[in-house]
């Protein structure tokens, strides 16, 4: 398999096959070294930054609901 391409996809190969945890922490990660490339000018585009962080987010509701306890009375 090639290596990634499209800022997309990078996020996809990140979290691919990682447990809840590990995925919130690769994505992270992944955010802010793009946010960083961002800021320096040479970044992925704005909407793919934006599409990642709701993706990040997504994801920690999904791990709020199982791990936090006024979450879990909320849902």
């Amino acid at each position: 398999m090639s290596a990634p391409v499209f800022f997309s996809q990078k996020v996809d190969a990140a979290i691919s096959g990682k447990p809840l945890n590990d995925q919130l922490a690769a994505l992270g990660a992944l955010i802010q070294e793009a946010q960083h490339d961002k800021e320096a000018g040479y970044g992925p585009p704005a909407d793919d930054l934006r599409a990642a962080r709701r993706r990040w987010l997504s994801l920690y509701d999904e791990w709020a609901k199982e791990n936090l306890p006024s979450a879990r009375k909320a849902a």
